[in-house]
Protein backbone atom coordinates (compact mmCIF):
# COMPACT_ATOMS: atom_id res chain seq x y z
CA UNK A 1 0.00 0.00 0.00
CA UNK A 2 2.40 2.66 -1.24
CA UNK A 3 1.62 6.28 -0.43
CA UNK A 4 -1.31 5.20 1.75
CA UNK A 5 -0.44 7.79 4.38
CA UNK A 6 1.32 11.11 4.78
CA UNK A 7 3.00 12.65 7.82
CA UNK A 8 3.21 16.14 9.23
CA UNK A 9 5.41 17.52 12.01
CA UNK A 10 4.63 20.76 13.78
CA UNK A 11 4.89 22.65 17.06
CA UNK A 12 1.89 24.07 18.86
CA UNK A 13 1.84 26.63 21.65
CA UNK A 14 0.15 25.46 24.83
CA UNK A 15 -2.05 27.49 27.12
CA UNK A 16 0.97 28.28 29.31
CA UNK A 17 3.04 29.42 26.33
CA UNK A 18 5.05 26.21 26.13
CA UNK A 19 6.11 24.71 22.79
CA UNK A 20 4.78 21.17 22.22
CA UNK A 21 6.05 18.93 19.40
CA UNK A 22 3.31 17.07 17.52
CA UNK A 23 3.47 14.60 14.64
CA UNK A 24 0.51 13.29 12.70
CA UNK A 25 0.01 10.32 10.38
CA UNK A 26 -2.83 10.99 7.91
CA UNK A 27 -4.60 8.72 5.43
CA UNK A 28 -3.72 10.01 1.97
CA UNK A 29 -7.17 10.62 0.53
CA UNK A 30 -7.33 14.26 -0.52
CA UNK A 31 -8.39 15.75 2.78
CA UNK A 32 -11.51 13.80 3.74
CA UNK A 33 -12.58 14.04 7.36
CA UNK A 34 -11.49 11.15 9.56
CA UNK A 35 -11.63 9.93 13.14
CA UNK A 36 -8.46 10.61 15.11
CA UNK A 37 -6.48 9.27 18.04
CA UNK A 38 -3.80 10.93 20.18
CA UNK A 39 -1.15 8.43 21.33
CA UNK A 40 0.86 9.46 24.43
CA UNK A 41 4.29 8.10 25.34
CA UNK A 42 5.46 6.93 28.75
CA UNK A 43 7.87 8.27 31.38
CA UNK A 44 11.19 9.41 29.91
CA UNK A 45 10.07 8.76 26.36
CA UNK A 46 9.17 10.68 23.24
CA UNK A 47 6.94 10.12 20.26
CA UNK A 48 9.75 8.46 18.25
CA UNK A 49 9.25 5.48 20.56
CA UNK A 50 5.71 5.02 19.26
CA UNK A 51 5.37 6.58 15.84
CA UNK A 52 6.05 3.33 13.99
CA UNK A 53 2.43 2.50 14.90
CA UNK A 54 1.18 5.56 12.99
CA UNK A 55 1.32 3.83 9.61
CA UNK A 56 -0.89 0.93 10.77
CA UNK A 57 -3.48 3.32 12.19
CA UNK A 58 -3.56 5.72 9.22
CA UNK A 59 -3.83 2.88 6.70
CA UNK A 60 -7.12 1.91 8.32
CA UNK A 61 -8.58 5.38 8.01
CA UNK A 62 -7.80 6.94 11.40
CA UNK A 63 -5.50 9.94 11.82
CA UNK A 64 -2.88 9.20 14.47
CA UNK A 65 -1.25 12.06 16.38
CA UNK A 66 1.77 11.77 18.66
CA UNK A 67 3.28 14.34 21.00
CA UNK A 68 6.37 14.93 23.08
CA UNK A 69 5.34 15.92 26.60
CA UNK A 70 7.10 18.99 27.94
CA UNK A 71 9.93 17.61 30.04
CA UNK A 72 8.60 14.15 29.26
CA UNK A 73 11.99 12.71 28.36
CA UNK A 74 15.64 13.54 27.93
CA UNK A 75 15.24 13.73 24.13
CA UNK A 76 11.90 15.55 24.07
CA UNK A 77 11.51 18.08 21.28
CA UNK A 78 9.10 20.09 23.41
CA UNK A 79 9.97 22.76 25.97
CA UNK A 80 10.86 22.01 29.58
CA UNK A 81 12.99 19.51 31.46
CA UNK A 82 12.19 16.30 33.29
CA UNK A 83 12.92 18.09 36.55
CA UNK A 84 9.83 20.25 35.89
CA UNK A 85 7.44 17.51 34.74
CA UNK A 86 4.57 15.99 36.74
CA UNK A 87 1.65 13.78 35.75
CA UNK A 88 -0.60 16.84 35.79
CA UNK A 89 1.70 18.97 33.62
CA UNK A 90 1.44 16.18 31.08
CA UNK A 91 -2.36 16.14 31.44
CA UNK A 92 -2.28 19.86 30.61
CA UNK A 93 -0.05 19.24 27.56
CA UNK A 94 -2.37 16.51 26.33
CA UNK A 95 -5.38 18.77 26.71
CA UNK A 96 -3.62 21.41 24.60
CA UNK A 97 -2.99 18.83 21.88
CA UNK A 98 -6.59 17.62 22.11
CA UNK A 99 -7.84 21.17 21.49
CA UNK A 100 -5.45 21.48 18.54
CA UNK A 101 -6.56 18.15 17.05
CA UNK A 102 -10.24 18.99 17.55
CA UNK A 103 -9.80 22.08 15.41
CA UNK A 104 -8.01 20.39 12.52
CA UNK A 105 -10.15 20.48 9.33
CA UNK A 106 -9.37 16.82 8.54
CA UNK A 107 -10.63 15.59 11.93
CA UNK A 108 -14.19 14.60 12.83
CA UNK A 109 -14.37 16.39 16.20
CA UNK A 110 -16.91 13.95 17.66
CA UNK A 111 -14.74 10.92 16.78
CA UNK A 112 -11.54 11.47 18.76
CA UNK A 113 -9.92 8.79 20.93
CA UNK A 114 -7.17 9.10 23.52
CA UNK A 115 -4.49 6.42 23.79
CA UNK A 116 -1.43 6.06 25.98
CA UNK A 117 1.26 3.68 27.19
CA UNK A 118 2.56 3.41 30.76
CA UNK A 119 2.62 6.89 32.32
CA UNK A 120 1.02 8.12 29.10
CA UNK A 121 -1.82 5.71 29.87
CA UNK A 122 -2.20 7.23 33.33
CA UNK A 123 -2.21 10.72 31.79
CA UNK A 124 -4.75 9.60 29.19
CA UNK A 125 -7.03 8.25 31.92
CA UNK A 126 -6.82 11.52 33.85
CA UNK A 127 -7.74 13.65 30.84
CA UNK A 128 -10.51 11.26 29.78
CA UNK A 129 -12.04 11.80 33.22
CA UNK A 130 -12.05 15.56 32.55
CA UNK A 131 -13.20 15.50 28.93
CA UNK A 132 -15.83 12.80 29.45
CA UNK A 133 -18.14 12.63 26.41
CA UNK A 134 -15.92 14.90 24.32
CA UNK A 135 -13.92 11.79 23.42
CA UNK A 136 -15.18 8.59 21.85
CA UNK A 137 -13.10 6.25 24.02
CA UNK A 138 -9.74 5.51 25.64
CA UNK A 139 -7.08 2.86 24.93
CA UNK A 140 -4.59 2.15 27.70
CA UNK A 141 -1.49 0.01 27.16
CA UNK A 142 -0.01 -1.24 30.45
CA UNK A 143 -1.23 1.98 32.13
CA UNK A 144 0.91 3.04 35.09
CA UNK A 145 -1.87 3.22 37.67
CA UNK A 146 0.86 2.16 40.10
CA UNK A 147 2.26 5.71 40.09
CA UNK A 148 0.32 7.08 43.10
CA UNK A 149 1.40 4.08 45.21
CA UNK A 150 5.03 4.33 44.04
CA UNK A 151 5.09 8.06 44.72
CA UNK A 152 3.70 7.62 48.22
CA UNK A 153 6.38 5.04 48.93
CA UNK A 154 9.18 7.31 47.67
CA UNK A 155 7.89 10.13 49.87
CA UNK A 156 7.87 7.82 52.88
CA UNK A 157 11.38 6.62 52.04
CA UNK A 158 12.72 10.13 51.39
CA UNK A 159 13.66 9.23 47.80
CA UNK A 160 13.19 11.58 44.82
CA UNK A 161 14.74 9.56 42.02
CA UNK A 162 13.20 7.08 39.59
CA UNK A 163 15.08 5.13 36.96
CA UNK A 164 18.15 7.29 37.43
CA UNK A 165 16.16 10.50 36.89
CA UNK A 166 15.91 13.19 39.55
CA UNK A 167 12.22 13.93 39.75
CA UNK A 168 10.54 17.30 39.99
CA UNK A 169 10.09 18.44 43.61
CA UNK A 170 6.34 18.25 42.93
CA UNK A 171 6.26 15.01 40.96
CA UNK A 172 5.63 12.61 43.85
CA UNK A 173 3.55 15.09 45.85
CA UNK A 174 1.17 15.61 42.91
CA UNK A 175 1.03 11.93 41.96
CA UNK A 176 0.43 10.67 45.50
CA UNK A 177 -2.66 12.88 45.74
CA UNK A 178 -4.31 11.44 42.63
CA UNK A 179 -7.31 9.26 43.51
CA UNK A 180 -7.11 6.80 40.65
CA UNK A 181 -10.51 5.29 41.41
CA UNK A 182 -12.07 8.74 41.22
CA UNK A 183 -10.35 9.17 37.86
CA UNK A 184 -11.82 5.89 36.60
CA UNK A 185 -15.30 6.66 37.89
CA UNK A 186 -15.10 10.00 36.09
CA UNK A 187 -15.21 8.41 32.63
CA UNK A 188 -18.06 6.13 31.63
CA UNK A 189 -17.17 5.80 27.95
CA UNK A 190 -15.57 2.68 26.45
CA UNK A 191 -12.07 1.77 27.64
CA UNK A 192 -9.69 -0.85 26.25
CA UNK A 193 -6.90 -2.04 28.54
CA UNK A 194 -4.03 -4.14 27.14
CA UNK A 195 -1.46 -5.51 29.59
CA UNK A 196 1.16 -8.25 29.68
CA UNK A 197 0.99 -10.79 32.49
CA UNK A 198 4.77 -10.62 33.00
CA UNK A 199 4.94 -6.86 33.56
CA UNK A 200 7.47 -6.34 36.35
CA UNK A 201 7.13 -2.54 36.47
CA UNK A 202 3.36 -2.15 36.55
CA UNK A 203 1.83 -5.37 37.91
CA UNK A 204 -1.17 -6.51 35.91
CA UNK A 205 -3.35 -6.35 39.02
CA UNK A 206 -3.62 -2.59 38.45
CA UNK A 207 -5.28 -3.13 35.08
CA UNK A 208 -7.44 -5.89 36.53
CA UNK A 209 -8.65 -3.45 39.17
CA UNK A 210 -9.22 -0.81 36.49
CA UNK A 211 -11.30 -3.29 34.49
CA UNK A 212 -13.47 -3.87 37.55
CA UNK A 213 -13.78 -0.14 38.22
CA UNK A 214 -14.46 1.39 34.82
CA UNK A 215 -18.12 1.42 33.79
CA UNK A 216 -17.46 0.09 30.27
CA UNK A 217 -14.13 -1.64 29.80
CA UNK A 218 -12.38 -4.64 28.30
CA UNK A 219 -9.05 -6.05 29.46
CA UNK A 220 -6.90 -7.96 27.01
CA UNK A 221 -4.07 -9.90 28.65
CA UNK A 222 -1.04 -10.76 26.52
CA UNK A 223 0.61 -13.91 27.90
CA UNK A 224 4.34 -13.53 28.50
CA UNK A 225 4.48 -9.81 27.67
CA UNK A 226 6.35 -7.44 29.96
CA UNK A 227 6.28 -3.66 30.30
CA UNK A 228 6.33 -2.65 26.67
CA UNK A 229 5.26 -4.69 23.65
CA UNK A 230 7.69 -5.93 21.04
CA UNK A 231 7.37 -7.65 17.67
CA UNK A 232 4.26 -9.82 17.43
CA UNK A 233 2.74 -8.50 20.69
CA UNK A 234 2.99 -4.93 19.43
CA UNK A 235 1.31 -5.84 16.13
CA UNK A 236 -1.45 -7.64 18.02
CA UNK A 237 -1.94 -4.69 20.39
CA UNK A 238 -2.17 -2.04 17.67
CA UNK A 239 -4.52 -4.21 15.58
CA UNK A 240 -6.86 -4.74 18.54
CA UNK A 241 -6.64 -1.04 19.41
CA UNK A 242 -7.68 0.00 15.90
CA UNK A 243 -10.46 -2.62 15.91
CA UNK A 244 -11.68 -1.14 19.20
CA UNK A 245 -11.77 2.38 17.76
CA UNK A 246 -13.56 1.39 14.57
CA UNK A 247 -16.02 -0.69 16.60
CA UNK A 248 -16.97 2.41 18.60
CA UNK A 249 -17.50 4.73 15.64
CA UNK A 250 -20.91 5.45 14.16
CA UNK A 251 -21.46 3.70 10.81
CA UNK A 252 -22.00 6.48 8.26
CA UNK A 253 -22.90 4.70 5.04
CA UNK A 254 -23.75 1.17 3.95
CA UNK A 255 -21.34 0.05 1.23
CA UNK A 256 -22.51 -3.40 0.20
CA UNK A 257 -23.73 -6.73 1.49
CA UNK A 258 -21.82 -10.00 1.08
CA UNK A 259 -23.91 -13.16 0.91
CA UNK A 260 -21.61 -15.98 2.05
CA UNK A 261 -21.95 -19.67 1.21
CA UNK A 262 -19.51 -21.99 3.05
CA UNK A 263 -19.10 -25.25 1.17
CA UNK A 264 -16.14 -27.06 2.76
CA UNK A 265 -13.64 -26.94 5.64
CA UNK A 266 -10.42 -28.57 6.82
CA UNK A 267 -9.19 -28.82 10.44
CA UNK A 268 -6.01 -29.61 12.27
CA UNK A 269 -5.86 -29.74 16.07
CA UNK A 270 -2.51 -29.16 17.74
CA UNK A 271 -1.44 -32.00 19.99
CA UNK A 272 0.04 -29.86 22.78
CA UNK A 273 -2.09 -26.69 22.90
CA UNK A 274 -5.39 -28.28 21.93
CA UNK A 275 -6.24 -25.36 19.67
CA UNK A 276 -7.73 -25.99 16.24
CA UNK A 277 -6.77 -24.28 13.00
CA UNK A 278 -9.68 -24.44 10.58
CA UNK A 279 -9.82 -23.32 6.97
CA UNK A 280 -13.34 -22.65 5.71
CA UNK A 281 -13.80 -22.47 1.92
CA UNK A 282 -16.57 -20.23 0.66
CA UNK A 283 -18.05 -18.39 -2.28
CA UNK A 284 -20.86 -15.91 -2.60
CA UNK A 285 -22.05 -12.63 -4.03
CA UNK A 286 -21.95 -8.93 -3.21
CA UNK A 287 -24.66 -6.37 -3.86
CA UNK A 288 -24.87 -2.67 -3.14
CA UNK A 289 -24.80 0.82 -4.61
CA UNK A 290 -20.98 0.88 -4.92
CA UNK A 291 -20.32 -2.65 -6.14
CA UNK A 292 -22.08 -5.76 -7.40
CA UNK A 293 -20.27 -9.00 -8.16
CA UNK A 294 -19.25 -12.45 -7.06
CA UNK A 295 -16.52 -14.00 -4.93
CA UNK A 296 -13.94 -15.73 -7.11
CA UNK A 297 -12.76 -19.29 -6.35
CA UNK A 298 -10.17 -19.38 -3.58
CA UNK A 299 -11.97 -17.54 -0.80
CA UNK A 300 -10.82 -18.92 2.55
CA UNK A 301 -11.48 -18.05 6.18
CA UNK A 302 -8.63 -19.18 8.44
CA UNK A 303 -9.87 -19.61 12.00
CA UNK A 304 -7.70 -20.19 15.05
CA UNK A 305 -9.92 -21.74 17.71
CA UNK A 306 -8.61 -21.91 21.26
CA UNK A 307 -9.44 -24.80 23.58
CA UNK A 308 -11.91 -22.44 25.31
CA UNK A 309 -13.92 -22.26 22.07
CA UNK A 310 -13.20 -18.62 21.25
CA UNK A 311 -10.75 -17.60 18.60
CA UNK A 312 -9.97 -15.40 15.62
CA UNK A 313 -10.95 -15.37 11.98
CA UNK A 314 -9.20 -13.97 8.92
CA UNK A 315 -11.18 -14.22 5.70
CA UNK A 316 -9.35 -13.24 2.50
CA UNK A 317 -10.91 -13.24 -0.93
CA UNK A 318 -11.22 -11.45 -4.28
CA UNK A 319 -14.46 -10.40 -5.94
CA UNK A 320 -15.13 -9.59 -9.57
CA UNK A 321 -17.95 -7.37 -10.75
CA UNK A 322 -18.94 -3.80 -11.59
CA UNK A 323 -18.50 -0.59 -9.62
CA UNK A 324 -21.06 2.23 -9.30
CA UNK A 325 -20.03 3.62 -12.72
CA UNK A 326 -20.58 0.28 -14.40
CA UNK A 327 -16.88 -0.43 -14.86
CA UNK A 328 -15.59 -3.99 -14.63
CA UNK A 329 -13.30 -4.29 -11.60
CA UNK A 330 -11.91 -6.55 -8.91
CA UNK A 331 -11.70 -5.91 -5.19
CA UNK A 332 -9.70 -7.66 -2.49
CA UNK A 333 -11.09 -8.01 1.04
CA UNK A 334 -9.20 -9.01 4.18
CA UNK A 335 -11.87 -9.38 6.86
CA UNK A 336 -10.75 -10.05 10.44
CA UNK A 337 -12.55 -10.53 13.72
CA UNK A 338 -13.28 -12.80 16.64
CA UNK A 339 -15.47 -15.88 16.49
CA UNK A 340 -17.40 -14.84 19.60
CA UNK A 341 -18.46 -11.52 18.04
CA UNK A 342 -20.74 -10.64 15.13
CA UNK A 343 -18.55 -7.73 14.04
CA UNK A 344 -15.58 -7.81 11.67
CA UNK A 345 -12.97 -5.28 10.56
CA UNK A 346 -12.32 -5.39 6.82
CA UNK A 347 -9.59 -3.88 4.67
CA UNK A 348 -10.52 -3.33 1.03
CA UNK A 349 -8.27 -2.76 -1.97
CA UNK A 350 -9.59 -2.27 -5.50
CA UNK A 351 -8.47 -1.61 -9.08
CA UNK A 352 -11.41 0.79 -9.45
CA UNK A 353 -10.96 4.54 -8.92
CA UNK A 354 -14.54 4.64 -7.61
CA UNK A 355 -13.66 2.19 -4.84
CA UNK A 356 -10.05 3.21 -4.22
CA UNK A 357 -10.92 5.55 -1.33
CA UNK A 358 -12.17 2.58 0.71
CA UNK A 359 -8.58 1.58 1.50
CA UNK A 360 -8.22 4.79 3.54
CA UNK A 361 -11.57 4.52 5.32
CA UNK A 362 -12.40 2.91 8.67
CA UNK A 363 -14.69 0.02 7.81
CA UNK A 364 -16.80 -2.34 9.90
CA UNK A 365 -18.78 -5.43 8.97
CA UNK A 366 -21.77 -6.91 10.79
CA UNK A 367 -22.67 -10.57 10.51
CA UNK A 368 -26.35 -11.37 10.07
CA UNK A 369 -28.33 -14.55 9.48
CA UNK A 370 -29.30 -15.33 5.89
CA UNK A 371 -31.62 -17.88 4.31
CA UNK A 372 -28.75 -19.84 2.75
CA UNK A 373 -26.02 -19.15 5.32
CA UNK A 374 -25.09 -15.68 6.51
CA UNK A 375 -24.29 -12.24 5.22
CA UNK A 376 -21.75 -9.57 6.09
CA UNK A 377 -22.99 -5.98 5.78
CA UNK A 378 -20.02 -3.61 5.37
CA UNK A 379 -20.25 0.03 6.43
CA UNK A 380 -17.95 3.02 6.17
CA UNK A 381 -17.54 4.66 9.59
Amino acid sequence: MNNSFVTEETFITGKKGQKIAVKGYFPSDNGQKHPAVIFSHGFGGNYRWLEHHGKSVAERGIICFFLDFCGGGMESLSDGTMHEMTVMTEVSDLEDVFEYVSGRPEVEPDSIFLMGESQGGMVTACLASELKDKIRGAILWYPAFVIPDDSAKRIADGVSNFGGVDLSPDYDKVAAEIDIHEVMHGFDGPVLLIHGDKDGLVPIRYSEEADRTYADSELIVIPGAGHGFNARDAVFAIDRSVDFMIGHLKPRSRLFTLHINCYDSHDVTEAVTGRTIRQVLFDGEAEGELFNGKILPGGVDTQVIESSGDGTLSARYILEGKDADGNLCKIYIDNRGRLSEDVTYPFIGADSTVLDSLKASPLVGYKESDDDGFRIVIYRC
